[in-house]
């Protein structure tokens, strides 16, 4: 079940599940509690044209300091809509990745979203976390199946014993495609009353972690939309290149 949480005049999603495991934390930002103005009011964790350097850098210190951790620990990737996968050891930004994973517990792993899918994947034995950003073109690539193999590669997480939590990302109520997109999506699109095909990401997220050897009682989706929720969320679709971004962060506690 995912749950609101207000602390130190921040609201951020959490997994209750995922909360209950100790010596691991995590949050779904939301667009409340920052500094931000206009368009990207108020919590905006993106360094988009238009928001100020110094309002971000202050909403990115209020997030993670409400979860108790500094900016210097956040380790963040250079999105990419790609595949690759980096193995973080300390803060900072990650070149052309779209895949971050880490054993440490010195750091808090961030991944930025306007629609896309985050997913954090969590192996409680090891103990490992994961961030993805997966759009519909990282998905056509199989960054879903390349996360999953990474993690077992480096730190030999076995697929079976990994949870995953689907974060707020556009859904099917909203989220229409083009025919070139649709086709690459076959069994996750639908045909809306307006004969536009909506095509449904967290179904094709969860189906690729099962494919992947996720067992399916330990993905939990979130079922938050960004696109129906302006309250709460930053949109790319609904409000255009002035959006703000979202963060979902997760770290291990040791």
């Amino acid at each position: 079940m995912i749950r609101l949480v207000a602390h130190n005049g921040i609201d951020f999603f959490q997994s209750e599940r995922l909360a209950s495991i100790p010596g691991l934390r995590h949050a779904f930002s939301t667009r409340r509690g920052g500094v931000s103005r206009d368009n990207f009011d108020s919590l905006n964790l993106g360094y988009v044209a238009g928001d100020p350097v110094e309002n971000v850098v202050e909403n990115r210190r209020r997030f993670l300091a409400a979860l108790g951790w500094s900016v210097g620990q956040l380790a963040y990737g250079d999105q990419t809509h790609g595949t690759h996968a980096a193995v973080v050891r300390r803060g900072g930004c990650y070149p052309n990745t779209d895949i971050l994973m880490t054993d440490r517990g010195n750091v808090v792993l961030g991944v930025k979203t306007a629609d896309c899918v985050p997913l954090i994947l969590y192996d409680p034995v090891s103990p490992v976390v994961g961030v993805v950003h997966a759009g519909w073109r990282g998905l056509a690539s199989g960054v879903i199946t390349r996360a999953v193999d990474q993690m077992a590669m480096y730190y030999h997480s076995i697929p079976a014993r990994l949870g995953a939590v689907i974060g707020p990302c556009a859904r099917q109520c909203c989220y229409a495609v083009g025919p070139e997109v649709a086709q690459l999506f076959e069994g996750f699109v639908v045909q809306n009353a307006g004969h536009r095909s909506h095509l449904d990401l967290p179904g094709s997220v969860r189906t690729a972690l099962i494919r992947a050897g996720l067992l399916p009682e330990q993905i939990e989706d979130s079922g938050l939309c960004t696109m129906c929720e302006p309250v709460y969320f930053y949109s790319y679709r609904r409000d255009g290149p002035r959006s703000g971004r979202l963060m979902t962060v997760v770290g291990l506690i040791q």
